[in-house]
């Protein structure tokens, strides 16, 4: 598992200065050392106010989400926390590499490929800087997705969502001609009612009020409304679309009380080219854009190769070059990859140019 600063952690261990009794922290991981291969440090993590000296503790494990994910190492007086993950403990010795090279387990290609994120995809899921403030900001606030198509906001969105088990109604445009506003709109009615299975309800001819009775009828205590692959090729229809959400945000936002009603907005197109009034949608929205993926598409590589056990290593940078910065190009590539007999340079470049054909073709 990659883990980013600010990425909370755990651990239980048997500090000396507690005597006999075990001690646990929450803590968070104040710096990553990932991308410095000669050393034997993988994170450095934040004290904890509940313990002065950590002598005793070296060894314990680290935990994110209940996983196991390295070991903490104390230096400098005893004052210091860090930690090696498993990851970087194969990496770096010679002999678990070779070893586990060798027994590896080959990994489901459509587990490890997934399309659609659900919990056993969470393996072979990047967690990114994103990801962190989607799950802080979505606590607080309205979020609004914005990035390139296979940039990886419906994953980002599915994951966090379901990980931090946030109640949501998924409503989903990727098949629907939206042709003007109210489309949206009722859309959006009509999946709060399939999700609750509410087979009628009266409507009052304003479609932004029937959204919240609906919501005070159902007696919905919390709830994420996700508006997801919103794609709309007018961009005069796209920008009243936006301000009608806007419209039954602010609505929402003036008759109930905070955090019971939250929206997710997915596009390609950024709000501050959609929105008629940015500030205003600054107050209800935080603006999250999906695109940087200049550092991290390496690291996806890494998690996709190691549980296809697949070896591309002289090959990778020609890959991660024709993936352009998008995740779904770079699994796209990767299937066309594993399905061939001989695996190499000339091989992988013709399986790369049919992948790019198939994008050029489709666009």
């Amino acid at each position: 598992m990659y883990c980013l600063k600010g990425r909370p952690v755990s651990s239980c261990g048997y500090p000396k200065e507690k005597g006999r009794k075990h001690c646990t922290i929450d803590t968070e991981i104040t710096e990553n050392y990932d991308n410095i291969k000669s050393d034997n440090i993988s994170f450095e993590i934040k004290q904890s106010t509940n313990i002065t000296n950590y002598k005793g503790m070296s060894g314990s494990p680290l935990l994110v989400n209940g996983q196991s994910i390295g070991i903490l190492l104390i230096q400098q007086g005893v004052a210091s926390l860090y930690c090696i993950s498993f990851r970087d403990i194969c990496e770096k010795n010679s002999v678990i590499s070779e070893y586990l090279n060798l027994n590896r387990k080959k990994n489901n290609p459509q587990e490890v490929l997934f399309y659609r994120y659900s919990l056993k995809s969470e393996q072979f899921y990047l967690e990114r800087n994103e990801d962190i403030n989607f799950t802080k900001s979505i606590l607080l606030n309205n979020v609004w997705l914005s990035g390139a198509s296979g940039s990886g906001k419906t994953a980002l969105l599915m994951r966090n969502l379901i990980m931090h088990e946030i109640q949501y109604c998924y409503v989903d445009f990727s098949a629907i001609t939206v042709l003007n506003k109210s489309d949206v709109l009722d859309e959006i009615f009509y999946s709060i009612c399939e999700k609750f299975d509410l087979d009628e309800f009266e409507r009052k001819g304003n479609i932004i009020k029937d959204i919240c009775n609906l919501i005070k009828h159902l007696n919905i205590k919390k709830l994420t409304i996700v508006i997801d692959e919103l794609s709309i090729e007018s961009s005069e229809l796209l920008r009243e679309v936006a301000n009608s959400l806007m419209q039954l945000v602010n609505h929402v936002a003036n008759k109930y009380e905070e955090n019971t009603l939250k929206f997710s907005v997915s596009t390609i197109v950024s709000p501050s080219d959609l929105l008629s009034n940015l500030s205003k949608a600054k107050e209800f929205f935080y603006f999250l854009n999906c695109d940087s993926w200049d550092t991290e598409l390496e690291n996806l590589f890494y998690i996709l190769c190691i549980n296809l056990c697949l070896n591309i290593e002289n090959e990778k940078y020609l890959v991660l070059e024709k993936s352009r910065n998008s995740p779904r190009l770079l699994k796209s590539i990767i299937k066309e990859i594993i399905i061939l007999d001989n695996v190499n340079l000339e091989t992988v470049n013709n399986a790369i140019c049919k992948v790019l054909g198939e994008v050029v073709a489709h666009d």
